[in-house]
């Protein structure tokens, strides 16, 4: 919350960029889910359509086209929002070789990645670490949400060693995404492993419309300090971060 008492969000997991992935269906719903955002108290946004290899390849030319478009639908609808481009990458064998294919988070140096929500890749420490090596933070998407972690949550501890950063989605608190992602967030807001809370939302309707009641439920389990971290403080570094990369280019 700002000093206002007001809640303010900075949402680095989205996919409301309409017609690339999984997400959004049509402009129309976009519109819908942004008017939701700014209502729940969300200032800015970064869209990170999903990068999978053979599954979702979006190049980054339309990705681009439909930023912009976006951005001209948030002045056409007077919504006061600050929207950046990203992508969720899927983890793949080698990923450091094709930079040049999918985006980083507000042209920062900061990578939301992804990994198979059953099996726990042989491939992910090592990618992880090459990033790493390349000068670049990997945020590990919704963690709660893989089984292996569920299973052995000190994994969490070994990324975190790694040099990784943790992001949870916010209806995992709820059950939203089952018993085992919300147990498992639980212990890691506990023990404040996580860096970020996204909402990684896909459709109206959804995650942004549930927020009031997520955010008292994260109240009684995490401090207010910790939570503005988890909800702005955090997400509004990887700009700092941009802008330190732009001047060194």
């Amino acid at each position: 919350m700002n000093k206002s008492g007001n809640v303010k969000i900075f949402d680095i997991h989205t996919h409301i960029m309409n017609n690339v992935d999984d997400g959004s269906k049509s402009i129309e719903e976009t519109i819908n889910i942004l008017k939701e955002a700014r209502k729940a108290g969300v200032t800015d946004i970064i869209l990170t359509p999903h990068h999978y290899k053979t599954v979702f390849e979006n190049s980054k030319s339309l990705l681009l086209e439909k930023y912009k478009e976006l951005v001209n639908v948030i002045e056409r609808e007077y919504l006061d929002i600050n929207l950046y481009y990203g992508n969720e990458v899927y983890i793949f064998p080698e990923m450091d070789k094709e930079l040049d294919k999918y985006f980083t988070l507000a042209d920062s140096k900061y990578i939301l990645l992804e990994t198979s929500f059953e099996v726990h890749q042989l491939y992910l420490e090592n990618e992880i670490l090459k990033l790493i090596e390349l000068g670049y933070h990997p945020i590990i998407a919704h963690v709660e949400r893989y089984k292996f972690v569920q299973n052995d949550i000190d994994l969490v501890d070994k990324f975190i060693e790694m040099g990784a950063k943790i992001q949870s989605n916010y209806a995992s608190i709820i059950g939203y995404y089952g018993k085992g992602a919300q147990k498992t967030v639980k212990k890691l807001l506990k023990k404040e492993k996580i860096d970020y809370l996204a909402s990684d939302v896909h459709h109206e309707q959804t995650i942004y419309t549930y927020l009031p009641e997520i955010i008292k439920k994260l109240g009684k389990v995490t401090s207010a300090e910790y939570l503005e971290e988890l909800m702005y403080l955090n997400a509004e570094k990887i700009l700092k971060n941009r802008n330190i990369v732009n001047n060194l280019a």
